[in-house]
């Protein structure tokens, strides 16, 4: 029980992460703008049984393990990431190749 309440708390602040990145909007204006409200909601239909990736065989967990599993990219059969194959679209290299910038797709699901 105490590892699908440490999985679930992990998948929250995911999507909280992921929801807070994508607003476009700097910290300073969301922070003004009490107004604005983003909220995910999921219908599952059920609770997931399980949330191990090595023993669930159910729909719904698979739903739940994809959106918390998935990449930013995938690597093609040359092992070279390809742009489009996981969350992001697209990405950007510093000149200093310290700085990724990672350009997230509109609609994941």
């Amino acid at each position: 029980m105490r590892k699908v309440v440490i999985f679930l708390l992990t998948f929250i602040f995911i999507i909280s992460v992921i929801l807070s990145g994508c607003s476009g909007k700097s910290a300073q204006s969301t922070a003004n703008s009490t107004k604005e409200k983003q909220v995910l909601r999921l219908n599952l239909g059920e609770e997931p049984p399980r949330l191990d990736p090595q023993t669930s065989t159910d729909g719904v967990s698979f739903q739940v393990l994809n959106a918390v599993l998935e990449g930013l990219v995938r690597l093609g059969p040359d092992e070279i990431p390809q742009k489009g194959s996981g969350l992001a679209k697209d990405w950007k290299i510093s000149e200093d190749g310290l700085h990724y910038t990672f350009y997230l797709k509109d609609n994941i699901y």
